[in-house]
């Protein structure tokens, strides 16, 4: 039985900073993130600060909700992960990329960050590790940076910093290796994204485990504009 077709979503969008704007006396710029995969489309809101010592994230709308790599037949999987049930990939990667971190399903309201997450920290100096969010006394989720590596885009290289994002689950003192994050930026802004969840467990309709698989999220520059 085909539990996955072939064929994989794809879809495109970009980021711009729109405007500055004023809360609460603080100078906040705001970006807007949106793509659009076939019959669908969304965006995102999020307000930044930027800092002597990073780009601070202080405020959002909207959860944010992304598309996954594969579309799974209707009702005749269900995947598994870290303990939950989820009925698509799709599911699972927004829980680790949103649901988890913001824990906020609305598009209409804005949302403080307490604290606010510092999303680059400066210097940019390889191995400078920091926390990014504190969801509870369990869980956190720190980013690092490991490597600065060139990635060719478009015809163009791009030289970036490689920041790695990792999850410690339930009280863990070690990330969970299976989640695998990684963010390139340049000069330019985010140029690649690559997001693998291994050890999916695949179950049938009878609850039968039939295997394991690896799922891959990925996103890079496939268009760049210059003000």
């Amino acid at each position: 039985m085909v539990y996955f077709p072939r064929d994989t979503l794809t879809g495109a969008g970009g980021a711009i900073f729109l405007k500055d704007t004023v809360i609460n006396q603080d100078t906040l710029r705001l970006l807007r993130n949106s793509h659009s995969d076939p019959g669908h489309g969304h965006a995102t809101l999020e307000l930044f600060r930027q800092t002597d010592t990073g780009l601070v994230r202080v405020a959002f709308y909207s959860d944010g909700v992304n598309f996954g790599p594969f579309r799974p037949n209707p009702n005749s999987v269900t995947l598994s992960f870290n303990g939950k049930n989820y009925h698509s990939l799709n599911e699972i990667f927004n829980y680790y990329k949103y649901d988890l971190i913001d824990n906020f399903s609305g598009d209409t309201t804005l949302i403080f960050d307490n604290p606010p997450k510092v999303a680059i920290k400066y210097p940019i100096v390889q191995n400078n590790e920091w926390i990014f969010n504190i969801v509870n006394s369990a869980t956190k989720q720190t980013k690092k940076y490991t490597t600065f590596e060139t990635v060719n885009s478009m015809g163009i290289s791009y030289y970036c910093i490689k920041i790695q994002k990792q999850w410690y689950l339930d009280g863990s003192n070690n990330p969970d290796s299976r989640l695998i994050f990684y963010d390139y930026f340049s000069k330019e802004g985010m140029i690649k994204r690559d997001f693998i969840i291994k050890d999916i467990a695949i179950n049938n309709s009878l609850g039968q485990l039939i295997g394991y698989i690896d799922a891959k999220d990925e996103a890079f520059l496939n268009f760049y504009t210059h003000p």
